[in-house]
């Protein structure tokens, strides 16, 4: 199981060279289609909105986002907006925690060892 970690949903994606004339919305959706069959789920940590419009092409993976209440850099509905344009994800709202989710550790781990298992295990 590999697992990457970032903030920005499209840092987490592996540059593509596309060799055949496709549009700007293919461009954008395309590294989402083919990682579909490497990837069983994405997870977040303080995901911003921006450059997230991409997430749409996710189509139904399981998605978690954890994001802290009190996150002095990017707000909550930073995460929420980008279940928004996925169509589905669950934010976990971790309570008294700012951006660095320093706090949070106990929770995580628990999310997590409920989320992954399903994901990773032989069909």
């Amino acid at each position: 199981v590999n697992f990457s970690a970032s903030h920005k949903l499209d840092e987490a994606i592996v540059v593509d060279l596309i060799t055949q004339p496709i549009s700007v919305w293919e461009a954008m959706i395309a590294p989402f289609t083919r990682l579909r069959d490497m990837v069983a789920g994405v997870a977040t940590f303080a995901t911003q909105s921006a450059g997230c419009e991409v997430a749409g092409g996710l189509q139904g993976l399981p998605f978690l986002l954890f994001h802290g209440e009190r996150d002095e850099i990017l707000p909550i509905e930073a995460s929420e907006m980008v279940t928004m344009i996925a169509g589905w994800g669950e934010v976990v709202r971790l309570p008294g925690d700012g951006h660095l989710l320093a706090k949070s550790d106990d929770a995580i781990w628990e999310r997590l060892e409920e989320w992954l298992p399903p994901l990773v295990q032989a069909p």
